[in-house]
């Protein structure tokens, strides 16, 4: 989940994709899907993270970034 703005992807890689070719389905906005594994930051920090320039651990230490599992 993402915050500022709001948003939610869920990336589904346990059951067969629907696409062929794709290795996973993925959703935007709710859907019917229970996570494994969840994860609700800025959306500032994703961009950070995925261009390499924020460390994940470092993210949840400071607390903008929060995660769990089931």
């Amino acid at each position: 989940m993402y915050t500022d703005p709001d948003a939610e992807i869920t990336i589904d890689l346990k059951n067969p994709p629907k696409k062929p070719g794709y290795y996973g389905t993925y959703y935007l906005g709710p859907c019917d899907l229970k996570e494994d594994v969840w994860s609700k930051q800025p959306a500032d920090h994703s961009h950070r993270f995925w261009f390499g320039l924020e460390n994940p651990i470092a993210g949840i230490t400071r607390g903008s970034s929060n995660r769990a599992a089931r």
